[in-house]
């Protein structure tokens, strides 16, 4: 019971853009996570990535 109440919620999305190109979309996963880090708290919400190169995997980071 005790662990269910601190259980971090994890959530996974797949984002697409119909016409940036790789540097373009780079820049505005950035960008998105930035302003989402910047509104919400961080101890409400952790981004452990949002780069379409870089891929976490149980915390660890894989380029």
């Amino acid at each position: 019971e005790r662990s269910a109440q601190t259980e971090p919620w994890m959530e996974q999305i797949f984002v697409s853009h119909p016409t940036a190109r790789d540097a373009e979309m780079e820049n505005l996963l950035y960008i998105a996570r930035k302003r989402v880090e910047d509104t919400l708290s961080y101890d409400a919400l952790y981004v452990a990535s949002l780069s379409p190169k870089t891929i976490v995997y149980k915390a660890w980071q894989l380029y």
